[in-house]
């Protein structure tokens, strides 16, 4: 009887320690960035990205910058016609836990800096979250899109 009491104690301490190991490691994975999309116009990049929070908590977008450019605060107007507005996405911005989210972050940058960033072939990117900092590198020639492909994506 007393075998069989210490081996249920025993199991029961094996997956309470298993449980509690992969609470903590699940609440603190990092985030996964990704570049979808870069838009550049005149003297401002608007740029998509992909938010996957893995963690079993939110987290918070608080700071996304090129160089020594930082993302607006605010909703940036992108694209206005007769009929509708676009908005860009502020920052901070929230993501609940275990989900994705895409953001179009408005970057005020210098028209002759843009267009060189724009002919390099790598364009970086650091994205701050609550978790830490990310910088994410995607190859530019194949994110570079027009404001009207935006336009499109958002239905205007």
């Amino acid at each position: 009887m007393q075998i069989a009491a210490f081996v249920i104690s025993l199991l029961a301490f094996i997956m309470s320690s298993i449980l509690f190991g992969t609470k903590i490691y699940d609440r603190f994975m990092t985030p996964v960035i990704e570049i979808l999309n870069i838009y550049p116009v005149h003297d401002i990049v608007y740029i998509k990205i992909s938010v996957l929070n893995r963690s079993s908590s939110p987290i918070a977008v608080t700071h996304v910058s090129i160089q020594n450019y930082e993302a607006n605060s605010f909703p940036h107007l992108i694209w206005k016609n007769s009929e509708h507005k676009a908005f860009g996405d502020s920052i901070p911005s929230n993501i609940p836990q275990k989900s994705i989210i895409q953001l179009i972050v408005s970057i005020p940058i210098d028209s002759h800096e843009l267009s060189t960033l724009t002919k390099e072939n790598e364009f970086s990117l650091s994205v701050t979250t609550s978790l830490g900092n990310q910088q994410v590198t995607v190859e530019t020639k194949h994110k570079l899109r027009s404001i009207d492909q935006l336009a499109k994506e958002r239905n205007l």
